[in-house]
Formats: C-alpha cells, structure tokens, sequence
C-alpha cells in the first residue's frame, strides 16, 4: 500500500518514466492520494485540461484520504513536533494513519518523521 505525495503526481503527468514504472509495476497494489495532494496538484500552473481529465481518470481506481479529525490531530502532533508545512504533516499522518508507505522525491522533507517509510521510484 503507498500513499501518493503530489510531486509523484506532477512526475507521472510530466512523463517521467521512473514514475510511470514504479504505478504500473505497482498496478495490483492500494494506492492512497490525500485530498490536499489532490488540492495541490490541482493548482500546479502547469496543468491543463487534458491532463486534469486524465488525472481525474487515474485517481478513480485510488482511494481517497479525506481530512478527517484523526489525521488532523495527527499532522497537527507531527506539524509541532517535526517543525513540518502543514500539507506535509497531513500527507505524513495520512500515510501513517492508513499503514501505508510514502512514495515521494521529496525525502528531505519527510525523513525527519521516525514512524514514517518513505521510498522514491528507482
């Protein structure tokens, strides 16, 4: 089970084939997306209506990891503890909260969370 950082997201719609590799090999397996990761893809500049579709299309098959209040006590502890972004923390607690692994390039920004497995596509 991964859960889904939004720079994965900005990978695979920019045709990185480490990305788009590692979801297809991983095709069988849960995939989480939190809803800030869907926020914040959504505002990336970049990003027209062709590929919201698609993003759209892609997404359906993933579960949906709505803000609730145990992920947002959880990024909240995570957010003071680790001095984190708030999306961050959310998508931190999100993962943690479902048993998931983290797939993200971001490393840096979530190594200091010690509960957390984190891995970035090979």
């Amino acid at each position: 089970m991964f859960t889904l950082d939004t720079n994965i997201l900005i990978f695979y719609f920019n045709g990185d084939q480490k990305t788009f590799n590692f979801i297809n090999k991983n095709k069988e397996s849960v995939f989480f997306v939190p809803t800030v990761v869907i926020t914040e893809f959504l505002s990336y500049p970049k990003l027209d209506s062709q590929s919201e579709k698609i993003f759209f299309d892609l997404i359906k098959d993933f579960v949906i990891v709505n803000l609730d209040f145990e992920i947002a006590k959880l990024a909240g502890e995570l957010r003071r503890k680790f001095n984190l972004k708030t999306i961050d923390a959310v998508i931190s607690a999100s993962t943690i909260l479902t048993d998931s692994i983290l797939v993200t390039y971001n490393i840096s920004d979530f190594k200091k969370v010690k509960n957390l497995k984190i891995i970035a596509p090979q």
